[in-house]
């Protein structure tokens, strides 16, 4: 084999390989794409703040981020999305998990179990609906009681009773815009 032919063999192995590390790249870039997808449209949500409700944690315009699959379960205190029965989605905190005995006072202060609960960075005053359901009220088993931060304006569970854990579409993780909330567990 002489100079020529060598150097069209290396020039020919030496395209081989470029070929093969650019598929390697594209496979790798598709791969990440799946997996950003995955994260965003199955794993994660992001929901934009319309009302006023979740005051003075939230307020309209902040963008919210959610996880759709919750591994531990919602407890007190978590802000939620849920989805209602018109199709809306809504922003709320779980008040009262399936089982506990509830009762909101005229002005939105809670009592869940009997014991008076100590909420902070709630907005309280009269409800500008007034409540629908019968006080005291026992959550149903595989239901959800759920309030807004500023009572006075925000329907929720006083008014559409406990959402079924169906109707929760994630836990709010992270607001974006917000600075009101932990940033980590969407907990006050």
């Amino acid at each position: 084999m002489n100079g020529g032919e060598q150097y069209s063999l290396d020039m020919a192995l030496l395209k081989i390989r470029e070929e093969k590390r650019k598929r390697k790249m594209r496979t790798e870039r598709a791969a990440i794409l799946f997996v950003v997808w995955l994260m965003v449209f199955r794993v994660c949500g992001i929901m934009r703040v319309d009302g006023n409700s979740m005051r003075p944690a939230c307020h309209p315009g902040d963008i919210v981020f959610f996880l759709r699959i919750l591994p531990d379960g919602v407890g007190y205190g978590d802000a939620v999305i849920l989805k209602d029965a018109s199709g809306e989605y809504l922003i709320k905190r779980i008040a009262g998990l399936p089982g506990d005995v509830m009762e909101v006072d005229r002005e939105g202060h809670l009592t869940r179990n009997g014991a008076k609960v100590q909420e902070t960075d709630v907005i309280f005053g009269l409800s500008e609906t007034g409540d629908s359901v019968d006080y005291p009220y026992t959550v149903p088993e595989e239901s959800y009681f759920f309030l807004g931060d500023n009572r006075p304006v925000s329907l929720d569970s006083r008014m559409l009773g406990a959402a079924g854990r169906e109707e929760i579409k994630g836990k709010v993780i992270w607001a974006a815009g917000a600075g009101r909330w932990n940033k980590k567990t969407g907990k006050r």
